[in-house]
C-alpha cells in the first residue's frame, strides 16, 4: 500500500452494520455542536508543562549531528527576547506516519536532567554525539478534508507525537472513571501498572484493572495516531463508504466517515505464521488477551474473574470511528476480530487537545480533553 508522506492519506474500508452506529455518532457529534469551553474545562484530563513548551519547525531528520532516527534538527521559533535558533529534538515516533516531516510544526518540550536543570546545546551522550535539548509532544497535522469541518480545524490538528502521551491519558481515564463503564457495570477499585511475568508468561501486562464486582479485567493499550483519508471528499456532505469493493445492499446513511486506524508503519515483520506484519508485538498481545478469555491463562487469585480489554488512545480529535488498518496489516485485523468474537473487549477512546496556535496562544495549549468513546468498525 502507498502511503503519501505529506499526509495522513488512507483509503476507506471495511465499514460494516452503519445502523448499529448509527445512534452512537450522532451522540458523538452532539458532544462536538455543544459550548466547547463548558465541556472541554469538564473533561480536562493533564496539561505539559506549559513553561517548557515551545514551538518548532522540524528541519530534518536525522539530525546532521546525531544520526539516530530518533534524534531530529529543529528550528525553534522566538520566545521570551530570545531568537530563533536551531537545536535537536527527540522525536520518539519517528515521521509519525508521515506527518511529522520536514517543515513539520511542532511543539516541543525543554528537555531536563534528573535534577531539572535544562540540558544544555553543549551536553554529550556517551560516545561524544550531541543530546537532545527538546523533546517532541505535539505535532500539527494539516490536510484538505479537515479545512472543510470548521473553524477550529483551519489551522491543522493536533496529534500525540510520543508514545508515553497514550499511557498517560489511559492512566487518567480510569482514575477519573471515564472508562470503566465500557469494561463492567461496577467501577474501577485498583490499578496496577506493568504486570510483569503476567499469567505466567514472558510479557508484561499493561494495566491489571481490578472492578467492585469482583471481576478483573486484563488491559492493553496502544496508542493510535493515524487515520484513513479519501484525498477525494472535498465537502463533508458527500457519501463515500468505508471500502468501496464491500456489497453496499441493505446500507444506509454511508456517510464517510474518518477512521482512526492501526496499526501504522510497513510490513517488515513476521508473524505467527510467517506473514508479514507492521507489529508482531501488537499480535502478541492480542492474542494474549484472547487466551484470558478463554481460560488458558490467568493470574493470580482471579481465577475466572479475570477478563480481558484492549484500549485503544486516539491522540487526535478528528476521527469519528475506529477500525483496525486492515490495509496495512491484515493479519493484526484478523486476530482482534477474532479475539473481540471471543470476548476481549475492544475501546477506542479519543482526546482533543487545546487549539492555541502561533497567532492566538491560548491558555489551553498543550492540554488534553477527554473526547469520549469512538464506535468500533471490525472487518
Amino acid at each position: 500500500m502507498k502511503r503519501k508522506r505529506k499526509s495522513s492519506a488512507r483509503r476507506c474500508s471495511n465499514l460494516l452494520d452503519q445502523k448499529k452506529i448509527k445512534k452512537e455518532l450522532s451522540r458523538a457529534n452532539e458532544k462536538a455542536n455543544e459550548n466547547p469551553s463548558k465541556a472541554m474545562s469538564l473533561r480536562s484530563l493533564f496539561s505539559l508543562p506549559k513553561s517548557d513548551l515551545r514551538w518548532a519547525t522540524l528541519i530534518r531528520r536525522p539530525s546532521k549531528r546525531n544520526r539516530s532516527p530518533y534524534v531530529a534538527d529543529i528550528c525553534v521559533d522566538s520566545f521570551g527576547g530570545k531568537k530563533t535558533h536551531e537545536a535537536i529534538a527527540h522525536v520518539p515516533s519517528l515521521e509519525l506516519g508521515g506527518k511529522c516531516v520536514e517543515g513539520s510544526r511542532l511543539l516541543v518540550q525543554i528537555a531536563r536532567d534528573r535534577k531539572g536543570n535544562a540540558v544544555p546545546p553543549s551536553a554529550t551522550g556517551k560516545y561524544g554525539t550531541p543530546k537532545c535539548t527538546y523533546i517532541t509532544r505535539l505535532c500539527l497535522v494539516k490536510d484538505d478534508e479537515n479545512k472543510n469541518r470548521g473553524s477550529q480545524y483551519k489551522n491543522g490538528t493536533w496529534v500525540g507525537a510520543h508514545p508515553s502521551i497514550g499511557e498517560k491519558i489511559a492512566e487518567e481515564l480510569f482514575q477519573l472513571g471515564n472508562v470503566y463503564e465500557p469494561l463492567d457495570s461496577s467501577k474501577i477499585t485498583a490499578v496496577h501498572k506493568q504486570v510483569a511475568k503476567f499469567a505466567g508468561t514472558n510479557s508484561r501486562l499493561d494495566y491489571l484493572v481490578e472492578m467492585a464486582s469482583g471481576k478483573a479485567y486484563a488491559v492493553e493499550v496502544k496508542t493510535v495516531v493515524d487515520t484513513d483519508y479519501d484525498p477525494g471528499i472535498t465537502q463533508p456532505v458527500e457519501r463515500k463508504f468505508h471500502g468501496r469493493k464491500y456489497n453496499r445492499q441493505g446500507m444506509d446513511n454511508d456517510l464517510y466517515q474518518r477512521a482512526a486506524i492501526f496499526p501504522w508503519g510497513n510490513s517488515n515483520q513476521k508473524g505467527p505464521d510467517g506473514e508479514k506484519v507492521v507489529s508482531t508485538r501488537a499480535i502478541a498481545h492480542v492474542d494474549n488477551l484472547m487466551k484470558v478469555v478463554t481460560g488458558e491463562l490467568t493470574h493470580g487469585q482471579y481465577g475466572i474473574n479475570l477478563k480481558a480489554a484492549i484500549l485503544f488512545i486516539i491522540v487526535r480529535e478528528d476521527a469519528a470511528v475506529f477500525r483496525p488498518n486492515t490495509e496495512a496489516c491484515p493479519s493484526f485485523a484478523k486476530h482482534l476480530k477474532d479475539a473481540h468474537d471471543k470476548g476481549v473487549k475492544v475501546i477506542a477512546h479519543a482526546v482533543s487537545w487545546g487549539h492555541g496556535d502561533e497567532t492566538t496562544p491560548g491558555k489551553d495549549l498543550g492540554t488534553a480533553y477527554c473526547a469520549g468513546t469512538r464506535p468500533i468498525i471490525l472487518g
